[in-house]
């Protein structure tokens, strides 16, 4: 039982299986946070290893989820905030202000959950963005206009399970207009994977729009490809 997959830390040993009703694994379990478990039967002779089980504990007060789909994107696809499969790469996502209507003033944190971190490299100069907007739909051309960089990575590798970035600069919310998160990072020496992260379609709405080089820094991009399939998110 642990919050690694595969989990790592034993919790009991030795039951017989006829005996065996139910495990105390001791302590509170932390919110907002995704714990796996797994079953490993074994005599003299054989061991056996059972599927690797999850669950997520319950968010805490004050916390808006955005998208609760378990699809996640390819090694090579989007919409990842964590990709390296081309040298950089810039996203934003479209957070409606109809998604927010219970939401406080500031916004002070922005989380993605990842299934599986595959072969994503650390992300130098790693960005997230944000700012109001009229848009109710993303175009293939990036918003310009006065962004507000809310939190910043020198060097950022996500984990699996859910990555919070607690903003140094909290962004503050009119409580009317809808919302871009844009996240960015400077190209890394070679190209790997993209870390699989949880999405939900937002059908017949482009809610994201990416691009991705070899050669050109992502922040100086100017136009993407637009895409309804949106990370899940979690904001505090």
């Amino acid at each position: 039982f642990d919050t690694v997959n595969p989990p790592v830390e034993q919790v009991y040993n030795g039951a017989a299986v006829e005996s065996l009703t139910n495990i105390e694994i001791g302590g509170p379990l932390d919110e907002w946070t995704t714990y796996y478990w797994q079953v490993i039967a074994s005599n003299d002779d054989f061991t056996t290893e059972g599927p690797v089980w999850q669950f997520d504990t319950v968010l805490p007060p004050g916390l808006v989820e955005i998208g609760t789909d378990t699809t996640s994107n390819s090694t090579t696809g989007h919409p990842t905030p964590y990709g390296t499969y081309y040298k950089n790469h810039r996203v934003q996502y479209l957070v409606l202000a109809s998604e927010l209507t219970d939401f406080p003033g500031f916004i002070n944190n922005v989380a993605f959950n990842v299934e599986a971190l595959n072969n994503c490299s650390p992300m130098p100069n790693y960005r997230i963005r944000m700012k109001h907007t009229d848009q109710t739909e993303l175009t293939t051309t990036f918003e310009v206009g006065d962004y507000v960089q809310v939190w910043q990575d020198d060097l950022f590798m996500p984990v699996t399970g859910w990555n919070q970035h607690q903003f140094t600069t909290p962004f503050e919310w009119d409580g009317e207009s809808n919302v871009l998160i844009d996240v960015v990072y400077d190209l890394v020496d070679d190209y790997t994977q993209n870390a699989s992260v949880y999405y939900t379609a937002t059908t017949g709405l482009n809610t994201s729009i990416y691009f991705r080089s070899d050669t050109q820094p992502a922040d100086q991009a100017t136009t993407g490809t637009t895409s309804n399939n949106r990370a899940n998110m979690l904001l505090e």
